[in-house]
């Protein structure tokens, strides 16, 4: 067998060898006449100007060697950490939160691949009016259209309704703003559901405002900066895989349900990814009708269902969006065919 081949130098070869040299001849100094490359690439001049601090001496005599990075070795340093830790490493200094800040679209996709590529399919964004066409957006904020919307009784206790003038309003994207709600909503009660025999606190009613309508709009202002923020939508996406890892552990306690539960280890914990939740395992479809659910909620995946023909997970395509809008527009065209066929008709029938 041979031996291993060795990675770091011997003690043997790090002595300097000897060099025999003629009496006749000379050892003359070599002089380096390279000139050094001169970076004329815009994303190094980011990397090494505004991106991120220079390397220049601190307050403890340490260089930052961030600073020496290429660009994109640095960005490949930052697309392993978590949405959380660059939050703190934005708070840094003001260089390092520019440089986050102008690459935060390709950084957070980057990180959402790595490690919450399943979370990220059953979470998709509502659609923003503002970047709908002009006219399905005059469809939607029609007065018949909104005054539907704005006038439809209050669903969930636990979450807020959307907001028509700010995300479209077809089924599909107000079943997507509902689950990212509760997501935000089901992790602020992780602190409850973890202690036994602590119950959720009771909602009062009577019309008044209360505590809850107060949280109601703190978690809808999060889902809002999630709409707006990439790196913000990778941060709920963390949030929720601790949600999950923490709901399963609770429910693998209690062995007499006899529910069949996801496969996870620690190993799958300490990972930081969610590639343990491409495993079999049952589906949940259906959104929690009240936090009384949340006792037994050992996993909030929406949109996704277990294939059993394809041995795979299904999801809710994408363009399920455009699908509901196309029915939107042929309803709206119908009903406003048949309002001008009764207008022609009651006109008909004053003139006779």
């Amino acid at each position: 067998m041979n031996p291993p081949t060795r990675i770091f130098p011997s003690s043997e070869s790090t002595m300097p060898k000897r060099i025999d040299v003629c009496e006749d001849e000379e050892l003359v100094a070599l002089e380096d006449e390279t000139e050094s490359l001169t970076l004329h690439s815009k994303q190094a001049r980011h990397a090494h100007g505004e991106g991120v601090e220079g390397a220049k001496e601190s307050q403890g005599g340490l260089r930052n060697f961030l600073g020496e990075l290429p660009y994109e070795l640095f960005m490949k340093v930052l697309t392993f950490l978590r949405p959380s830790d660059l939050f703190r490493f934005q708070r840094t200094s003001r260089n390092n939160h520019a440089f986050v800040k102008r690459e935060e679209s390709r950084i957070s996709q980057a990180v959402l691949n790595l490690r919450y590529s399943f979370l990220k399919e059953c979470f998709l964004l509502p659609v923003l009016v503002t970047t709908l066409d002009s006219s399905v957006r005059d469809v939607l904020l029609s007065p018949e259209r909104y005054e539907y919307t704005r006038t439809d009784k209050q669903i969930y206790q636990h979450v807020k309704r959307p907001e028509p003038t700010e995300t479209c309003t077809c089924l599909t994207c107000v079943h997507r703003w509902y689950a990212l709600s509760i997501l935000v909503d089901f992790a602020h009660w992780q602190e409850h559901l973890d202690k036994p025999y602590c119950g959720l606190p009771w909602v009062p009613g009577g019309g008044f405002r209360t505590w809850n309508d107060d949280m109601l709009d703190d978690h809808a202002a999060v889902v809002r900066k999630a709409l707006y923020s990439p790196l913000w939508y990778a941060c709920l996406m963390e949030t929720h895989l601790t949600s999950t890892t923490r709901s399963i552990r609770r429910q693998a306690v209690k062995k007499g349900n006899g529910r069949r539960e996801f496969e996870m280890t620690e190993d799958d914990v300490n990972s930081g990814t969610d590639d343990f939740l491409n495993r079999a395992g049952p589906s949940s479809l259906n959104l929690p009708a009240s936090r009384e659910f949340y006792y037994e909620l050992a996993y909030f995946l929406p949109t996704r269902y277990w294939g059993w023909r394809l041995s795979r997970w299904l999801y809710i395509p994408a363009t399920q969006h455009d699908q509901d809008i196309g029915l939107i527009l042929r309803e709206v065209a119908l009903r406003r065919k048949d309002q001008l066929a009764q207008q022609t008709k009651d006109e008909a029938s004053e003139q006779a």
